[in-house]
């Protein structure tokens, strides 16, 4: 008899895509996870054949494919800021495909900002030659303004100069700040890395060794001449910054230590020698999944999900991870000793920060505050499986084929003098929405950059008449050709 609460959750990043990392050991098992659950899926062939009997065959066996699921508390696992001490919702939510980034946080003057809004994805700069960085999370042109968070992307470290979204000189003591269009003033004293963040991504990024140093164009394809491993450059890279490392998106297969022919439009470049071709650790990855059970240790390869976010007054903020993956082995064993869970108190939903606007407000304070008892945001990506024969499961991964973010709140009903949600979803207008909870370490904000109303229900609260709405996360534009803008998660302790 196996007992559903004497389970343990197990999570490992793979290292190589659908190679098996093994996750039972104390150090990938501190997961104080509810409701987990790991079951698998035979794809039979029925044999369907015209014989001198009704008794069907015996069917064939096929790929086996699983799926996890379990939902973490949001808390963090220390009071400061630290990419190794991350919140246990971190590496799953990478794996449904978000990246984290390291943010600075730059203070601003009362004076605030100057021709914003100041849009996520916006690149500001100090200036001339001096540090550029990309901001995470809308801003808008109020004094009531604070902080600014931004980062230098995916890889970027205190120490590092390998930076997807800016350059490679970290920012200094120089207080004026200009983006296309604006400006902004920052307090005295040099921004420094104190938190981390996570916005949602297309594509999983892998990082890239060259023997010498290389000019790479974004959008340049590279081939393996003994792999037959293809990849693709995100990014440019310059040959006066003497870089070697490089971040590429994979098509298929796995570099080796090789020579590689770079490809423009079709032409093909000088060849270069390659090696340490990894997946990018903060960047989408695969994961190796086991559940121990009582008893029976179970596992999953190659998994990615998809992961819904709800909040419940007086209840901790809950992350409901849904995962898919190829079966690897089902093995009697028994659970894991010695396992340091986290100690922390998950904060319940109480004293949050509730605000949205419109593209009628353009400053900050001028945003709406309102009463609502839940929130939901799910991310509703799209998991499919790569089939191949000659994967000896008949699986050669699992990818993300896109998303539909949406999510929902219910409002207290109040005049459209006090906000306009009526009129926005008549129009479909282009909303915002920032959501603030807990306090200290476990301090977390939501920020829906853009958002459109889907829907409007009436709803009773104990007598008071509640608007329930559904929104969409989308681009901010109808026309735009950008994208990955639609929301962030950013976690400041000191702030």
């Amino acid at each position: 008899m196996a007992l559903t609460r004497l389970q343990q959750l197990c999570l490992r990043a793979e290292t190589v895509e659908g190679t098996f990392t093994d996750p039972f050991s104390t150090t990938y098992a501190s997961y104080l996870a509810v409701d987990p659950s790991l079951t698998f899926d035979v794809e039979t062939y029925e044999r369907s054949v015209a014989r001198e009997s009704f008794t069907p065959l015996a069917p064939l066996a096929g790929a086996v494919l699983g799926s996890a699921s379990f939902s973490l508390e949001m808390t963090s696992r220390s009071a400061t800021y630290s990419t190794t001490n991350t919140p246990s919702f971190d590496l799953p939510l990478r794996a449904c495909g978000f990246q984290r980034l390291e943010l600075f946080r730059i203070q601003i003057t009362s004076a605030g900002i100057t021709g914003g809004p100041l849009l996520h994805g916006t690149v500001i700069e100090q200036g001339t030659s001096l540090s550029k960085l990309t901001v995470v999370g809308n801003y808008y042109t109020d004094s009531a303004v604070q902080y600014i968070w931004a980062t230098k992307g995916p890889g970027y470290t205190a120490t590092s100069a390998a930076g997807l979204y800016g350059d490679a000189v970290a920012p200094t003591t120089v207080t004026s700040w200009t983006f296309t269009g604006g400006s902004f003033t920052a307090s005295a004293g040099t921004p420094a890395i104190t938190a981390l963040g996570w916005v949602p991504t297309s594509s999983s990024l892998y990082s890239i060794t060259a023997g010498t140093a290389q000019t790479l164009s974004s959008g340049t394809v590279l081939v393996g001449s003994t792999s037959g491993a293809i990849a693709v450059v995100v990014g440019y890279y310059g040959a006066a910054a003497s870089r070697t490392d490089y971040f590429v998106r994979r098509v298929q297969g796995t570099f080796g230590s090789e020579t590689v022919t770079p490809y423009v439009a079709g032409v093909a470049g000088s060849t270069f020698t390659v090696s340490n071709f990894l997946q990018l650790a903060t960047h989408a990855p695969a994961l190796t999944i086991g559940l121990s059970k009582d008893g029976t240790r179970e596992s999953l390869t190659s998994s990615r999900g998809t992961v819904s976010i709800s909040g419940n007054i007086g209840e901790p903020v809950l992350f409901a991870f849904n995962f898919s993956g190829v079966k690897y082995a089902v093995t009697d064993a028994g659970s894991l000793t010695g396992v340091t869970f986290l100690d922390r108190t998950p904060p319940v939903l109480l004293g949050a920060t509730m605000n949205a606007g419109d593209a009628a407000i353009t400053s900050f304070s001028g945003q709406k505050s309102f009463c609502a008892s839940s929130f939901t945001l799910d991310v509703a990506n799209d998991i499919q499986y790569r089939r191949c024969l000659t994967a000896a499961t008949g699986i050669d991964g699992i990818y993300i084929n896109g998303r539909a973010p949406a999510g929902t709140i219910d409002p207290e009903q109040s005049p459209e003098l006090d906000f306009d949600w009526m009129a926005n979803f008549f129009s479909t207008g282009n909303l915002r929405m920032d959501v603030v909870t807990g306090s200290g370490a476990d301090k977390f904000r939501f920020k829906i950059n853009n958002m459109a109303i889907a829907s409007v229900g009436q709803g009773d609260r104990n007598g008071i008449i509640v608007r329930d709405i559904g929104f969409n996360l989308h681009s901010g534009s109808t026309s735009s050709v950008g994208g990955d803008n639609e929301m962030c998660i950013i976690w400041d302790p000191s702030v």
